[in-house]
């Protein structure tokens, strides 16, 4: 159930890494531990920066995180364990065998989430396992190379890992575009009672929500409506699970106008409303908090911000942050 603290201090933050705490100035800083409750590395611990080398791993920018955020009194979710991008060369172009594929997957898993037993608390396990379209072929999944070596069940094996490296760390499959009534959401939830049908250990679903508003020409850009969103949500709490906002982010297009500015401020606030309500949501996390250092940051423009979280580029709050702090002391 989520807790709420002081000011935004439910909210939970996913951020860049300790490339971030090394360069921001110190305002960031503070804000970071002052302000969030938990913490997620968006890069410092997937496969590609944590295990460089076939028989080395990469700890310190990852460590450093886990230190930052308990002298800070936040909380860790761990990202992410096994997922078809962010693979190192050696892993993607080494020849493996099917055999030799699973147990660097399984090595890697336990590795990973068995440095940081009792410190992190949950774990995106599997990442993005899904496609984008044609879900009837190969039961909807992408065509990774876990997929590649060991079919669906490398689903089943990671998790497995997971749950033998760290028995009381809560496992996550953590997944985009699921949180519309649509196919993909129908795929997650029929993988889910795939796994659950084989007693496989898993906890709860991220639902990331990168949402867009506005208009580019004669394209309009719409959100998931909250009920709809809340309708998707309660289909994985009814089989049991969790379920979070994992990597919330709102992108304006267009002329951003101060009635965009708005609209965005309200749909903020309005997806906070279900992760209060139903206490199967356990965190409402966005992907970064200062536009500074966003992913939203057009491709090759240095001196370009994005405009979808809460903290300008400046640092200075914006209106969504206040909505939220108003939602967040009302009852």
């Amino acid at each position: 159930m989520l807790c709420f603290l002081s000011v935004l201090h439910v909210v939970d933050v996913v951020i860049e890494g300790v490339a971030v705490l090394r360069v921001a100035c110190r305002s960031c800083i503070l804000c970071l531990g002052r302000e969030f409750s938990t913490l997620t590395p968006e890069n410092d611990m997937k496969f590609q920066f944590i295990h460089p080398q076939r028989n080395v791993y990469a700890f310190a920018e990852g460590d450093s995180l886990v230190d930052f955020a308990e002298r800070n009194g936040m909380d860790i979710h761990g990202h992410a364990l096994v997922w078809s991008e962010a693979n190192p060369r050696w892993l993607t172009q080494g020849n493996y065998s099917a055999s030799e594929l699973q147990a660097i997957m399984e090595e890697h898993v336990k590795t990973v989430v068995g440095r940081h037993k009792g410190r992190i608390k949950e774990w995106d396990v599997i990442n993005e396992p899904l496609k984008e379209e044609n879900f009837n072929v190969n039961l909807g999944l992408r065509d990774s190379i876990w997929f590649k070596a060991m079919g669906e069940k490398f689903l089943d094996i990671a998790l497995r890992a997971a749950h033998e490296a760290d028995p009381d760390a809560k496992l996550y499959i953590n997944e985009n575009g699921c949180e519309a009534e649509d196919d993909k959401a129908d795929a997650l939830y029929k993988l889910v009672q795939r796994l659950q049908s084989r007693g496989v250990p898993l906890h709860g679903i991220g639902f990331q929500l990168h949402e867009d508003i506005g208009k580019d020409g004669n394209e309009t850009h719409d959100p998931v409506s909250v009920n709809e969103f809340k309708r998707t949500a309660k289909r994985f709490t009814d089989l049991g699970l969790e379920v979070r906002v994992s990597e919330l982010d709102v992108n304006m297009h267009g002329k951003v106008t101060d009635t965009l500015r708005k609209k965005q401020a309200e749909y903020f606030k309005s997806i906070l409303a279900p992760t209060k309500a139903n206490n199967r949501f356990t965190s409402y996390a966005m992907w970064g908090f200062t536009d500074r250092y966003s992913s939203l940051q057009p491709a090759d423009e240095y001196n370009e911000f994005g405009n979808g979280l809460i903290y300008d580029e400046h640092y200075a709050p914006k209106l969504p942050y206040y909505k939220i702090r108003d939602a967040l002391q009302s009852p």
